[in-house]
């Protein structure tokens, strides 16, 4: 499932509305904010500045001594969560990592102030970060606690901001384990095989870049990024979704970032579904994911019924014995209620939709008739054309010499036919 127009604009919203929190991700009540002179804030705003480049490089050199000597000490929970933190940024392939201080600040809660003392105060801050094998950078927004003492501006906090609803970089999620494997990079929950999912990826890169044709994909170099959290709640938090809107979604190829036409795009694995298949399960779902992430999917103007069931084209050309399953979800349904009066629309593909798996074996349907009737690489051209901005009627016109509801009505004589064994 590509992270679709509706999902992208909520998880943009909650991500610059709310916060992401670094190494924790707590909160806690804020005190009304205190006025500071420009002087004093601008101050404070270059001296975080400061630490938080000496906490980048430290990161990105996996030098721990570097790294903790731009941490207070001085709340005693806060030294275990660091130090997994750095365990996670340090083992994962990273290209680019960077802070950015932004000016809006928050006063501490009375009890954290006793705790932290007066100099203490709350940040928002940019964090910008790329892996080997993205497609682009990932952004999130963070509220980070600094605390002056001798002199020295020190990151004291995490769980000073507001409570967080948007979406979590994985490394603050969990525990995880990392690899970077041929073109693949996969990012797993602790105790995951890395190998596994690196040879899974492998395998749904090269699935999508054989099938990809008339051009489809040509800024794609088969480079893929999987995140596998633990579990669906590690799955939703990643995505910043609303906790059990996306049980029934077994992975997603996700935009990490406020632009979906630019952010890293990556498939992100529910693992509570995502362990309840077989490998020719997990198969067919990498290889639809990694269509997406091919095609940057995210962005595409496109109709759902056609990102989806191209993505499911593609799947199952490569993996064809497991197409069976799929096809009987629409033909039963064309058994007991008769053909659909319509393609699917946009509606029809919302994560809670009962009628969710119904959806995507129709649009998969629609596709592989276009492949069979005419061909496979006309099939891709029709996809490029829409996803480059022609209207549907337009592409179906000008390569298949086809009107809506002309093939609507094939689609339904299509679908007719097989569910009678025809």
């Amino acid at each position: 499932m590509r992270g679709g127009p509706a999902q992208r604009g909520l998880s943009l919203l909650l991500g610059l509305a709310g916060s992401l929190l670094l190494f924790s991700c707590g909160s806690s009540s804020l005190a009304t904010p205190q006025p500071h002179s420009s002087a004093s804030t601008a101050s404070r705003t270059a001296a975080a500045q400061t630490t938080l480049h000496a906490v980048s490089g430290a990161l990105l050199s996996s030098d721990r001594p570097s790294y903790q000597r731009q941490l207070s000490s001085q709340d005693p929970e806060f030294t275990a969560t660091t130090a997994r933190i750095f365990d996670n940024l340090t083992v994962m392939p990273l290209r680019l990592l960077d802070f950015h201080v932004r000016p809006l600040a928050r006063e501490l809660t009375a009890q954290r102030r006793a705790l932290l003392g007066p100099s203490a105060w709350v940040q928002q801050v940019a964090v910008t970060w790329q892996l080997v094998g993205d497609s682009g950078p990932a952004q999130h927004l963070l509220w980070i606690t600094f605390r002056v003492q001798g002199g020295s501006t020190s990151i004291a906090g995490t769980s000073d901001g507001p409570t967080d609803t948007g979406s979590r970089p994985l490394w603050l999620v969990e525990r995880v384990a990392s690899q970077r494997a041929g073109r693949v990079t996969v990012v797993v929950a602790e105790g995951r095989s890395t190998d596994v999912w690196a040879r899974r990826g492998k395998a749904a890169a090269a699935a999508a870049r054989h099938h990809l044709t008339a051009g489809l994909g040509a800024g794609w170099r088969g480079d893929l990024v999987l995140e596998v959290p633990a579990d669906r709640r590690g799955f939703e938090r990643v995505l910043g979704v609303t906790p059990g809107s996306y049980a029934q979604i077994a992975a997603v190829a996700w935009p990490e970032g406020p632009d979906a036409a630019t952010a890293a795009v990556r498939i992100v694995v529910n693992s509570d579904l995502a362990s309840q298949l077989d490998e020719s399960g997990l198969a067919v779902l990498l290889a639809h994911e990694a269509t997406h992430a091919a095609t940057r999917s995210a962005a595409s103007p496109a109709p759902m019924w056609l990102v989806e069931g191209f993505a499911d084209y593609v799947a199952y050309a490569a993996y064809p014995r497991t197409a069976g399953a799929a096809a009987d979800v629409a033909l039963s349904t064309v058994r007991s209620q008769g053909t659909p009066q319509a393609l699917p629309t946009d509606d029809e593909f919302s994560a809670t939709n009962p009628d969710l798996r119904l959806a995507y074996a129709e649009s998969w349907l629609a596709c592989r008739l276009l492949a069979e009737e005419f061909s496979a690489e006309q099939l891709n051209r029709f996809y490029l054309e829409v996803d480059s901005g022609s209207a549907v009627e337009v592409a179906l016109r000008s390569i298949f010499s086809l009107s809506v509801p002309e093939f609507t009505s094939r689609l339904r004589g299509y679908l007719q036919k097989a569910a009678q064994g025809r």
